[in-house]
């Protein structure tokens, strides 16, 4: 089983779709119609795909009974049948998880957007406590020369004036933290996205076949 993120079936898609042309399938065509995929992977998958055109081209030189010929029918009717309705649900599935994923994005997106708000307004609050702080140093020190207790208030009003600092800091890094998270939150949709598009396509691939 492939494990690079190519099945057996999207290999034999693509090497049948390359016969129905009239071109024969070799790992390098069978990758060039991907668009991807290794060697390593492609090969061994082409080489059941052959084997078992082999199997279908010795089977249909047999001559067969006609109740067997329509019981055969029958039974690759049910086959597709079944593969088409995996393929749905599988589908249905994928649309249902990036539904999701886009309703989490946009509610973290909202919460993201309130966050920063409220970072924003603490962060200018803070600026402008410690320039309050910083203008009230500034007062003491004038106001305060020679007085042990106005030089006490000096000294506070600086630790205080230290400390809005320090939250100021802590508020832009929490903010700056908040938008990564939103753009890592936004790089998944489109992730989600791409998946799904592609997986549209090789239902509408399918379909067509």
């Amino acid at each position: 089983m492939p494990t690079n993120g190519l099945s057996d079936e999207q290999i034999f898609a693509a090497a049948d779709a390359l016969a129905a042309r009239g071109q024969r399938p070799t790992q390098t065509s069978v990758r060039e119609e991907l668009g991807s995929g290794s060697f390593s992977t492609i090969g061994p998958a082409l080489k059941r795909w052959w084997a078992a055109q082999k199997e279908a081209a010795d089977l249909a030189e047999v001559d067969l009974p006609d109740s067997v010929q329509t019981k055969g029918r029958e039974l690759l009717a049910l086959v597709w049948r079944e593969a088409s309705t995996r393929a749905r649900t599988g589908h249905d599935a994928l649309q249902a998880a990036v539904a999701e994923l886009e309703r989490a994005l946009e509610e973290a997106e909202a919460e993201g957007a309130r966050a920063i708000e409220t970072l924003e307004r603490e962060l200018e609050e803070e600026r402008e406590a410690r320039a309050e702080l910083t203008r009230q140093v500034r007062t003491l020190e004038l106001d305060s020369a020679g007085l042990r207790a106005e030089a006490a208030r000096v000294e506070k009003a600086e630790a205080r004036a230290e400390r809005a600092e320090q939250r100021a800091e802590k508020l832009e890094t929490a903010k700056d933290q908040a938008l990564a998270e939103l753009a890592t939150a936004r790089a998944e949709l489109a992730a989600a996205r791409a998946e799904r598009a592609a997986s549209e396509e090789r239902l509408s691939g399918s379909g067509a076949t």
